[in-house]
């Protein structure tokens, strides 16, 4: 005996209001307006040129709650994913082909404007001075300048002045200090090799300890004879010696 679901049911009876001509063959039901036979291995064929077959419509919580879903029971989901749903006996599946080739890539789209210029970063750790020819130096904590400690007009160099003479490359000024050349011993002033024409320290021992210099050939005691050291306050060396 044949045997009709509710929903075929459902549908034939909605025809036959609106006046629809319905066929049984030995195969299966048609629903049509011509009155033709159901396709042999169809066992419900819907024929229409006007209409279409709504399917059960559901949300995708809807879908998930149907208890022992058929194997080939299709649904159509209206929110998420949207589209046809059907059982395939362990899980439900999308009923859409396979994701075609990915399509080129489009033009690059026109460059955006220039961010916002972010703020000034901190000042680094020599500021600017106000005081021409001044050189910084480092008293263990901070950079002091415009002190004058060490003057620098780009032609002489002034210590405790920033008014060097303008005929001394480097002018040392003091009321309370000395100057002080390169201490040494005799056997450590004759290991500077070469020595340079004009090169003078302070020899510290031997039996003539006193201010040598570098006469081009030869060390010489200032003044001609070790350690003689002369009264004239003024050191110039020439072609001929101090």
């Amino acid at each position: 005996m044949k045997r009709i679901n509710k929903f075929v049911f459902a549908v034939v009876t909605a025809l036959m209001i609106f006046g629809f001509n319905k066929t049984y063959a030995q195969g299966g039901a048609a629903i049509n307006a011509t009155g033709t036979p159901a396709d042999p291995s169809a066992a419900l064929d819907i024929s229409s040129t006007t209409q279409g077959i709504l399917i059960p419509r559901m949300t995708l919580a809807q879908r998930q709650a149907i208890s022992n879903p058929a194997v080939g029971l299709m649904i159509y989901q209206t929110d998420d994913v949207k589209g046809f749903w059907y059982y395939d006996g362990t899980s439900w599946v999308q009923s859409i082909g396979a994701t075609g080739a990915t399509g080129p890539t489009g033009a690059m789209g026109s460059t955006g404007a220039d961010g916002a210029t972010g703020p000034t970063g901190p000042t680094g750790l020599i500021a600017d001075g106000t005081a021409a020819g001044n050189t910084p130096y480092w008293d263990g904590t901070q950079w002091v300048v415009n002190s004058s400690n060490i003057y620098n007009n780009g032609g002489s160099v002034g210590i405790g002045t920033n008014t060097p003479d303008a005929s001394a490359k480097l002018d040392v000024s003091s009321t309370t200090q000395g100057f002080l050349l390169p201490r040494m011993t005799e056997a450590q002033r004759t290991t500077i090799i070469p020595a340079a024409t004009g090169l003078i320290v302070y020899q510290t021992d031997g039996t003539a300890p006193g201010f040598y210099y570098y006469d081009g050939s030869t060390w010489a005691a200032l003044g001609g004879g070790g350690g003689g050291g002369t009264a004239d306050p003024t050191l110039l060396y020439t072609v001929d010696g101090f």
